[in-house]
């Protein structure tokens, strides 16, 4: 798309994986240097960060980290800027695992579980991304934080909290770029709709997919799909686009 990001440094939680992993794939198109974190399958996490790297010629860092820890989520970072010397990017696709529940039946614990599973990760990365570009004398730093389009319309029960958490991010999303942009710091957010990755790829879900695409006003999306979109927003080209939510899912939320 030639979106002038050659030489940028992109961290992109659950980067090994389904959005995450297109949107990796977009970005090292671009010519960025890339953070992948993952939580799981390290062996093919690192494989797909060598693929890229052999691929378009830049450097990728795969990087372990349950990021709903602070402590961890640190440890990442101070490795990235360690290597990398700064971060430009920040892409925020993980988390958002909860389990379908009743609202009345779901307890405490669980109902906090899920919001923090969600919701957590996004600030601990969000707040110390902020904290290195308030510190660097680099400009142009953006976030783009994923959403989900269950937080806006869906027919799905069992999910008020997964729903609840996700629609946090985008409010989130909005009130942290009016309070960073003077900053140099652009926030935006993406509300995908049925992507094909996860579920919708492991065998014996083929009538979940079936299901699913006669919603989908222009089939399934790819997660190259939702990596574009990121893309553009964290390039010059979509400067006027300060705190927003993006509708990405097809035409599903019309």
């Amino acid at each position: 798309m030639n979106l002038e990001l050659q030489g940028k440094v992109a961290l992109i939680t659950g980067g090994t994986k389904g959005i995450g992993a297109g949107t990796a794939e977009v970005l090292a198109q671009e010519g960025c240097n890339l953070i992948l974190n993952f939580r799981s399958d390290e062996e093919g996490s690192i494989r797909f960060a060598k693929e890229l790297a052999d691929k378009y010629h830049i450097e990728v860092l795969a990087h372990k980290a349950d990021v709903r820890f602070d402590d961890q989520v640190e440890v990442m970072f101070d490795k990235a800027i360690d290597h990398f010397g700064h971060i430009d990017i920040l892409v925020n696709v993980a988390g958002g695992k909860v389990a379908s529940k009743n609202f009345d039946e779901k307890m405490p614990n669980e109902w906090f579980d899920d919001i923090d599973s969600c919701l957590t990760p996004v600030y601990l990365t969000c707040r110390r991304f902020i904290e290195e570009a308030k510190k660097s004398t680099r400009t142009g730093q953006h976030i783009v934080n994923v959403s989900a389009k269950n937080a806006f319309r869906s027919s799905s029960k069992q999910r008020v909290s997964y729903g609840t958490a996700k629609g946090a991010i985008g409010i989130m999303s909005q009130r942290l770029a009016n309070e960073v942009i003077d900053y140099g710091i652009t926030v935006n957010a993406i509300v995908p709709g049925y992507v094909m990755s996860g579920v919708f790829t492991k065998p014996g879900h083929e009538n979940l997919v079936k299901e699913r695409e006669k919603v989908c006003r222009i089939g399934f999306a790819t997660p190259e799909d939702m990596g574009n979109i990121i893309a553009f927003l964290c390039s010059n080209k979509s400067r006027q686009m300060i705190g927003v939510i993006v509708d990405a899912s097809g035409g599903t939320m019309l």
